[in-house]
């Protein structure tokens, strides 16, 4: 299980984005009574509550940034990653065992959470995040959005699961075609970054499905891009030093002429510096 953070202003259209992508489940409108969508005012026993039992049925927390503080958000995050509410004491000391569960938790707010959070490094294998991308054309084509999925809501998942178990013999290929695909594309590679990789590539392989078998229209490679981006930015939080190394590293190869060479002045000008260089 993950969390899903989307960062942008309030004209983005990123609870609009979040309503779109839980109405594939069931109800999210988050005024209306059972909607999968909530506030992050909620308590983290509540929320967690509201994980137990669920097994890929995502839910979501809007304007987190208005609600958490790092502590909580950093306790919440490790709680959803680590696939199981705590166990907890009821009133009468008996112990209460904390429900499992698996899915993808998506939050909104207006700022990064990560700037706040009380742990580096392995949270960043819990937490993607999405900044800045522009979901909706305006304020009215965002209501527009809002009233369809509002009002017609909660049957696509079960048809989707349909498909994917009638397509099941293919999905080992689609798998390591996207999974390929998306790596060769990464600035920079290790455990942490491929694991990331492996599971936004799924993302890629739904979205081959619903082209091949329902003939939605959507923009894979624009798709794509996106996912790139998303995993190269996150692979600065998961090890940025290695990331940082890769990309200078591959800034001299790509600029060797505009390097002075073992005291031979560059080829090209301007020169950006001077290296030193040995053979084994």
């Amino acid at each position: 299980s993950l969390v899903l953070e989307l960062v942008g202003d309030s004209s983005s259209g990123k609870t609009t984005a979040l309503e779109v992508a839980l109405s594939v489940f069931g109800n999210p409108d988050s005024t209306a009574h059972g909607s999968l969508v909530r506030t992050f005012a909620s308590t983290k026993n509540s929320m967690m509550k509201r994980l137990g039992g669920l097994f890929g049925v995502m839910v979501g927390f809007d304007d987190v940034g208005a609600h958490a503080d790092g502590l909580s958000y950093t306790d919440f995050i490790y709680t959803v990653g680590n696939n199981r509410e705590k166990d907890r004491l009821t009133s009468d000391a008996t112990l209460q065992s904390g429900l499992p569960h698996r899915t993808w938790v998506i939050t909104t707010g207006e700022e990064a959470i990560s700037d706040n959070l009380q742990a580096r490094g392995g949270i960043y294998v819990r937490l993607i995040e999405v900044n800045d991308l522009q979901y909706t054309k305006s304020a009215n084509h965002s209501e527009e959005v809002k009233e369809l999925v509002e009002n017609n809501y909660g049957f696509a998942a079960s048809k989707f699961a349909d498909l994917v178990l009638e397509q099941q013999s293919g999905l080992g290929e689609l798998k390591t075609v996207n999974y390929d695909a998306l790596v060769s594309r990464l600035d920079y590679r290790d455990n942490k970054v491929e694991r990331l990789a492996k599971q936004l590539s799924l993302v890629l392989v739904a979205t081959d499905l619903v082209i091949d078998k329902w003939h939605w229209q959507i923009d894979k490679s624009s798709l794509t891009e996106v996912l790139t981006k998303v995993i190269n930015e996150q692979a600065k939080n998961l090890d940025y030093s290695g990331f940082a190394y890769s990309k200078l590293v591959n800034f001299i190869r790509a600029n060797a002429a505009h390097f002075d060479t073992n005291g031979a002045p560059s080829r090209l000008a301007p020169s950006h510096g001077s290296l030193d260089v040995t053979t084994s």
